[in-house]
């Protein structure tokens, strides 16, 4: 949204600063003071245009650096087993209202003004994810898997067929690891 608004301003802008660059006429009387805001229009479009590009190449870096650390991990880090045994599969649950980004039906409208909490909706949110702790020197570390949305006992069962999943950790900074997670 953002790029198409600095595309069209941007655009406004240029058409205007070459329509009254060669303006002649009377009609528009404050010429320069058109010519200028033509201009600073052209400059905010262009801002927005290089704004959006510049989000995106660092959002795409960082995806890449992520996949690049987790390649460092796979090859340095230690690669420890994890089973059902030496961890504990967690859920999560919470609430969250669905929105519905729809104009509603003139029945919708009726029926909100007779009860405002009829057309609303919520749904409950379950994840799912592994908590293993392990001792490095004098200290326990905690590490905790990305969650998925796959239900308790089906998250057991996937990591039971497979015989564990491998977590990698880097062994400079324990902080810094990666559970393999082929199933999700």
């Amino acid at each position: 949204m953002t790029k198409l608004l600095g595309y069209t301003l941007a655009t406004i802008g240029f058409v205007g600063f070459i329509f009254f660059l060669n303006y002649e006429g009377q009609t528009v009387l404050p010429k320069e003071l058109w010519f200028v805001l033509s201009i600073f229009t052209g400059i905010i479009g262009a801002y927005f245009v290089v704004k959006q590009k510049l989000q995106s190449q660092r959002q795409q870096l960082h995806n890449t650096s992520r996949l690049f650390q987790i390649g460092k991990l796979k090859l340095n880090g230690e690669k420890i087993k994890i089973t059902l045994e030496n961890s504990e599969i967690k859920t999560r649950c919470y609430q969250q209202e669905v929105t519905n980004d729809k104009v509603p039906t003139s029945i919708q409208m009726l029926d909100s003004l007779y009860d405002s909490n009829r057309n609303y909706k919520t749904e409950i949110i379950t994840h799912t994810y592994i908590l293993f702790l392990k001792k490095y020197g004098d200290t326990t570390f905690k590490f905790v898997s990305q969650p998925t949305f796959q239900i308790a006992e089906t998250f057991r069962n996937n990591i039971d067929k497979q015989n564990g999943i491998d977590l990698y950790v880097d062994r400079q900074n324990p902080n810094n690891y990666y559970f393999d997670l082929p199933f999700v």
